[in-house]
């Protein structure tokens, strides 16, 4: 049995200062922690576990 990992550390690009471009996902990724964090999203490591398809946290 996998543990889920809820605490995540987002890594790569930053909110820029100058012209407040917000972090997003990456194409084919549903959100910014499958994106850009150390582990994928709580749904995402669930599904990979059971070997199901997922929906996402967003």
């Amino acid at each position: 049995m996998h543990s889920i990992v809820f605490e995540h550390s987002l890594t790569g690009p930053h909110d820029c200062r100058h012209c407040a471009a917000v972090l997003r996902p990456l194409a084919g990724d549903c959100c910014v922690f499958c994106s850009f964090g150390d582990v994928p999203c709580p749904p995402i490591q669930e599904a990979k576990a059971n070997g199901t398809v997922a929906g996402c946290c967003g």
